[in-house]
C-alpha cells in the first residue's frame, strides 16, 4: 500500500517518495474553481476525487450510494474549471431515484471527469440495503465513507448527509412519506 503523498514530488522537486504535505480544496456546490488562485501552476499534478449524489429511498429499499471517480492528472495551462456537484436523488414513491452526476471540466485538465455510469475507472456506488438486510454497503473501505448505500429498515430513516453521496435510508414502512432523499455529491482536489 502506498501513501497518497508518494505520487506527488516533495518541495525540492524530483519524483515520488512523498514528504510533501498535500493541500486540498473541497467543493460542495456547483460553480467555478480557479486553479491559479489556489497556487496550482501549469503542468502540476492534481488528484481529482469526485462523488456523485446518493439515490433516494422508496418502499423499504434504501437509496444507492453515489458513484466515485478519482484520477491523478497533469494540468496543461492552469485556469478556471467548471464543477458540477450532483444533487441527491429525491425520495421516491414506488422506486428508488438516482442521484445526480458530479463532474469537472476545463481549467487545464486534459479530460472531463465525471461520475456518470459510463466513465472509465468508475467505482460504482454502494448497494442499498433492502427489506431483507439491515445496512447499506459501502463502495470500498478506501473511499472513506463516501458513496455508501442507504440502510434499511429504519423506524426513523435518515436523509443522506449533504456532500456524502450517501443513499437515503429506507423505512420499515411502505408509506411513501417515510422515504428519504440521498445526500449530494462532492469534489475534492488534492495538490502540492
Amino acid at each position: 500500500m502506498s501513501n497518497l503523498s508518494d505520487f506527488f514530488p516533495g518541495a525540492g522537486g524530483g519524483g515520488g517518495g512523498g514528504g510533501g504535505i498535500l493541500k486540498q480544496e473541497i467543493v460542495t456546490s456547483s460553480g467555478s474553481l480557479d486553479f491559479t488562485s489556489l497556487g496550482i501552476a501549469d503542468g502540476a499534478l492534481v488528484l481529482i476525487y469526485l462523488v456523485g449524489g446518493g439515490g433516494g429511498s422508496a418502499r423499504r429499499i434504501g437509496g444507492s450510494g453515489g458513484n466515485v471517480q478519482y484520477q491523478s492528472l497533469t494540468l496543461g495551462t492552469a485556469g478556471t474549471a467548471t464543477v458540477t456537484i450532483g444533487a441527491g436523488g429525491a425520495a421516491g414513491t414506488v422506486n428508488p431515484t438516482a442521484g445526480g452526476t458530479t463532474s469537472i471540466t476545463g481549467g487545464g485538465l486534459p479530460i472531463t471527469l465525471s461520475t456518470a455510469s459510463n466513465e472509465t475507472g468508475l467505482i460504482t456506488g454502494g448497494q442499498p440495503g433492502d427489506r431483507d438486510s439491515s445496512s447499506g454497503q459501502s463502495t470500498s473501505p478506501t473511499n472513506a465513507g463516501y458513496g455508501q448505500g442507504g440502510a434499511v429498515p429504519q423506524s426513523s430513516p435518515s436523509t443522506g448527509p449533504q456532500n456524502s453521496g450517501q443513499g437515503g435510508g429506507g423505512s420499515s414502512s411502505t408509506s411513501a412519506s417515510s422515504n428519504r432523499a440521498g445526500g449530494s455529491g462532492v469534489a475534492i482536489i488534492y495538490y502540492t
